[in-house]
């Protein structure tokens, strides 16, 4: 109760009363936030920078991740302090079901399977990512071609999906077959199915891929290494071995390989095939496109097709999962990114007889070679969106010039520019990004040459003048590199007109980042002495 005398005063006294309530329950809400803050803090919660003194690595040399104190900040180059909004990160998700999703054991169990009595065959489908789908069709015995493509078909397939996905006892996947064939997202497996002569016996295995495994869609490097990394995991799922893969149809896209290699595939094969010794008879269509090896008189008919239906790139799925939680090194999911990427490396590495560890080699005097910096430069891509103005590129080449010529302490290092289009031979592409310790350049598939480095690298992408998108991100934290967003540091100074034509950018800043990432190695090397 309020005792007051006079109207006016006890009016004011009531206003007096009413803003101390107010300002006491603002202070305990705010008091109560600290606390919540407190324990948040306490409990671990990260915040991703992009670019950490080496000692403060705490991801084994991943994307970095840093407690949120001000001590240990102001601790960090100045151009690292800023954390955008897109750089916030989940804390360590260890025990959530994502970090463990996406591996071939948690697909396996996910697999809806069916005998089609009619046409003799099992059906096995797996989701992969929710909305992509891994299928494979063995045959039992030999059917002809219309009773195949009659009730194994592509239509019959899905229809038969479509009921189950409408039934009220309904457990499949949201996964979808496609109405229909295309050579972007849906293979033409009808083409292949069936056999003319009954008395064959099925046998071996048949990979049917998208026109993105081989092809001139493929020289969109991020979108032929997601088919690759699809269908690797797929036959993980299948335990399928290359050595049990008698072909990859359609020849078009598939066996025999090129060499010298002209896209990816012709260097990634060894994941999936054993050899690329192997001839597809172009007048026998049926029976799988009957297959045979060189020196072998035995036509197989193929037992297995094993293919993947995709509206879109698999890596599209798998990113935003690295986006939103932070799984650990040691979790299922980052454990088979890394596989993927060693076995691809090996392969490429193998194909072109690459020495595949650079870091064994030792140069002269027992030192530790150079270290090779590398621009990905979009020069010879004037199409493309994402490069730098002509009169910019003088102004940064000169930059760059001069930054390699001075003195880098006890570091050595060698600058070159990558400048990649149809005219480079892809074997030369593969050898002079694999050699790369440090690759630096704007938001683009050439990044994605990023496969042939060796884990422990050093990614640094200029995005657009906000942030960087995920792709290659996630992609850099996948394969065990360090990674600096370049547009999300202070100062960055970015201007690009509608094209994404880069006409400015901080070059002094962008020299210091390649300063510290130089930094970091030689903290390592000392390290490893």
């Amino acid at each position: 109760m309020v005792l007051c005398g006079g109207k006016e005063l006890c009016r004011l006294s009531s206003t007096l009363l009413l803003i101390c309530m107010l300002a006491f329950n603002t202070c305990r809400l705010s008091s109560l936030w600290d606390e919540q803050h407190n324990q948040l803090v306490n409990n671990q919660t990260w915040l991703q920078t992009t670019s950490l003194a080496p000692e403060e690595n705490t991801n084994n040399g991943n994307t970095k991740y840093l407690r949120n104190d001000s001590a240990t900040a102001a601790a960090l180059p100045k151009h690292a302090t800023k954390t955008a909004q897109s750089s916030i990160a989940a804390p360590r998700m260890d025990d959530h079901p994502i970090c463990s999703d996406n591996t071939a054991e948690a697909i396996r169990a996910e697999g809806e399977h069916t005998h089609i009595e009619a046409a003799d065959v099992d059906i096995s489908m797996f989701p992969q990512c929710g909305r992509r789908l891994g299928v494979q069709i063995t045959s039992l015995s030999s059917k002809s071609p219309g009773v195949m493509q009659s009730f194994a078909g592509r239509l019959p397939l899905q229809q038969q999906q479509a009921d189950r996905l409408m039934s009220p006892k309904n457990t499949a996947t949201t996964a979808r077959l496609h109405t229909m064939s295309h050579e972007h997202k849906a293979p033409a497996y009808d083409d292949i199915l069936g056999c003319d002569d009954e008395k064959q016996t099925p046998s071996g295995t048949a990979v049917v891929v998208l026109e993105s495994f081989h092809g001139e869609k493929q020289r969109n490097l991020w979108h032929s290494l997601s088919n690759h990394h699809g269908i690797w995991l797929l036959l993980q799922v299948l335990s399928i071995s290359p050595s049990d893969v008698t072909a990859i149809l359609p020849t078009k896209f598939g066996t025999p390989f090129e060499y010298p290699p002209r896209f990816v595939s012709d260097v990634l094969w060894p994941m999936h095939i054993h050899t690329n010794n192997v001839s597809v008879s172009s007048t026998q269509r049926n029976c799988f496109e009957k297959t045979h090896h060189i020196n072998q008189s035995h036509v197989n008919v193929v037992q297995k097709i094993v293919f993947m239906e995709t509206n879109s790139s698999p890596y599209w799925c798998l990113r935003f999962i690295q986006e939103k939680y932070q799984c650990s090194d040691e979790s299922p999911y980052m454990r088979m990114h890394r596989q993927f990427h060693y076995e691809a490396r090996a392969a490429a590495m193998s194909v072109l007889g690459l020495e595949q560890n650079k870091k064994s080699i030792i140069g002269n005097a027992g030192r530790q070679p150079p270290k090779v910096v590398c621009y990905m430069s979009r020069r010879l891509r004037p199409e493309r969106k994402r490069h730098f103005s002509r009169s910019f590129e003088k102004f940064m080449d000169k930059k760059l010039d001069d930054w390699a010529t001075a003195g880098h302490g006890d570091a050595s290092i060698e600058f070159r520019r990558l400048e990649f289009n149809e005219n480079v031979p892809f074997a030369a592409q593969v050898q002079r990004s694999s050699e790369c310790s440090i690759l630096f350049g704007t938001h683009g598939a050439g990044l994605g040459h990023m496969i042939w480095m060796e884990s422990g690298s050093h990614i640094v992408e200029i995005g657009n003048h906000m942030v960087c998108e995920t792709y290659y991100k996630s992609m850099s934290v996948w394969y065990g590199h360090e990674y600096t967003c370049f547009s999300e540091l202070d100062g960055h100074k970015i201007t690009h007109d509608k094209n994404q034509v880069y006409h400015s950018l901080n070059v002094t800043l962008l020299l210091n980042v390649l300063d510290d990432a130089i930094d970091s190695f030689q903290h390592r090397d000392n390290l490893s002495d």
